[in-house]
Formats: structure tokens, sequence, C-alpha cells
């Protein structure tokens, strides 16, 4: 393959454009996607874009925002992994709540 059907959202920051891309070619095997969202560089762009991608695959945002971003605020979460105790922390670096949550 050298073209991949794929569904581009973006969000209107300040002073760019933010875009992420969602692998939806039926042709690509199911093997070959990820059962989660890969997101990195700048992160989501904006809560909303995080909130339309997850309705989109019919996915829960729990862990993903905190709850205090403005819809056009970019959700800052970052995510912990205890393997010893098999625990998640989530913490939200804009109000510096965390939480313990599955991924």
């Amino acid at each position: 393959m050298t073209d991949i059907e794929c569904l581009v959202v973006e969000s209107k920051m300040k002073d760019y454009t933010h875009s992420l891309a969602l692998v939806i070619d039926p042709r690509v095997p199911d093997e070959w996607l990820n059962d989660s969202f890969c997101v990195t560089g700048h992160g989501w762009g904006t809560r909303e874009m995080c909130e339309a991608m997850h309705e989109y695959v019919g996915k829960d945002i729990t862990n993903e925002v905190c709850g205090c971003e403005e819809p056009t605020e970019r959700p800052i979460i970052s995510m912990m992994y205890d393997g010893n105790n098999n625990l998640i922390t989530y913490d939200c670096h804009r109000c510096n709540r965390k939480w313990e949550g599955a991924r």
C-alpha cells in the first residue's frame, strides 16, 4: 500500500492548527492497528479534539482528560505505571489532580 485512508481531525489553536489522523482504511489488517490511541509530540490539540476522536471510535475519555480543561485547552495528563503493584496513576499537569485507574 502506498496510500492509506485516514480521518484527519483538526483543532484551531491560538497560533497554529493542530492535526491528528486516525487510520480508517478497511484494507489495513486489524492486527496492525492499536486498540488505543498513540498520541505523541504535542498530544491532543484540544479537549474537544480528544472527545471527538474518542466518541468516533466509541472509547471512554475518563483517563484522557481531567475535567479542569476548557474545551479549547489541551489536556496535559501523564501516566505512571507501577508494575510491582499493577497500579496506574494519572496526573493532570494543569490542576495537579491525581487519580488511579485503568489504562
